[in-house]
């Protein structure tokens, strides 16, 4: 009985030993894995912001994501607080042009080790222009004439008035709104609704189509915005390769700071990718001096050589 005993708790002690030991080393630098839950894989969305909502899990827990958009970076999210497995986390992406779009997430663990892309690929349907109504004509009752004698006017010839000449306006360049609004870290600026004058252009030839871009950010704050800087990098859509980051100071006009950016001028090595994406971000500082950087990058604007 007693031998019997012994074999049983020993058995209870290489159980529970198993069960509840700590991750190993190895375990700890395996990559996290990581599934993209909405949208769905092949899913047709309307117009409009798509929540996008990635989990992932890692026995030493899990303390950032990363979201791609068709191969470039949209956001790297870390965790608020301690790192946890399960872990989830939820964007909200405003592609802005429908089309075919390439959705990518990763996860990374504690131990600093990314994971493996998860990827779906959604249609963004095209925007529904909203109907509007036309009023249905009303009948006006016409007064029965009188015939009444009236002597004839003598016509007297009166000058007319040259018409005054309109300035022809300008039309308006489509906007490309890009990416959700991002609240600032307490204390720091909030910058908001990047918007661009195209979302593809050209160098190498006048004939494609706009030879800049200009992009333009609200940014706010209680202490004033001192200054705004725009960051921007070209990145190969066929190799990824991509050049050194630069960056020019945006300029405060009608309640937004904006830049026009010219390839030949503005952009070293503009000319080193036949078709590129053209990534940028933000930074504001405020009267204080604290700064705040829009998270990720904006990626929805394509450099390319006129003929390709």
């Amino acid at each position: 009985m007693a031998r019997f005993v012994s074999l049983l708790l020993l058995a209870c002690t290489l159980g529970l030993s198993a069960c509840g030991a700590p991750p190993s080393g190895a375990d700890l630098q395996d990559p996290p894995r990581c599934v993209i839950r909405e949208p769905l894989h092949g899913s047709a969305l309307p117009f409009g912001p798509v929540e996008v909502v990635a989990e992932a899990s890692h026995p030493g827990g899990i303390t950032h994501f990363e979201l791609c958009v068709d191969g470039a970076p949209f956001a790297v999210s870390a965790l608020p607080g301690a790192s946890k497995s399960p872990a989830a986390m939820r964007w909200v992406w405003e592609p802005g042009l429908a089309g075919t779009y390439v959705l990518q997430a990763r996860a990374r663990s504690a131990s600093g080790v990314w994971g493996q892309y998860a990827r779906i690929v959604v249609t963004i349907r095209p925007e529904e222009p909203t109907p509007t109504r036309t009023p249905a004509p009303t009948a006006t009752p016409r007064p029965s004439a009188t015939s009444t004698a009236t002597p004839t006017p003598t016509l007297t010839p009166t000058p007319r008035p040259a018409p005054a000449t309109a300035a022809p306006e300008a039309s308006p360049s489509p906007v490309v709104v890009i990416g959700p609004d991002t609240p600032g870290p307490a204390g720091g600026p909030k910058i908001s609704g990047p918007r661009a004058s195209t979302a593809h252009f050209y160098y190498g030839g006048a004939s494609c189509g706009p030879q800049e871009i200009t992009i333009s950010v609200e940014a706010s704050d209680p202490s004033g915005v001192a200054s705004v800087r725009i960051y921007y990098v070209l990145a190969d859509k066929s190799t990824g390769a991509m050049t050194a980051w630069s960056y020019r100071e945006m300029a405060l006009a009608d309640g937004r700071w904006s830049c026009t950016i010219n390839p030949s001028r503005d952009i070293p090595r503009h000319d080193a990718y036949a078709n590129a994406w053209f990534q940028v971000y933000f930074v504001a500082t405020n009267g204080n001096g604290l700064q705040t950087q829009s998270p990720g990058y904006y990626t929805a604007y394509t450099l390319s050589r006129c003929g390709q």
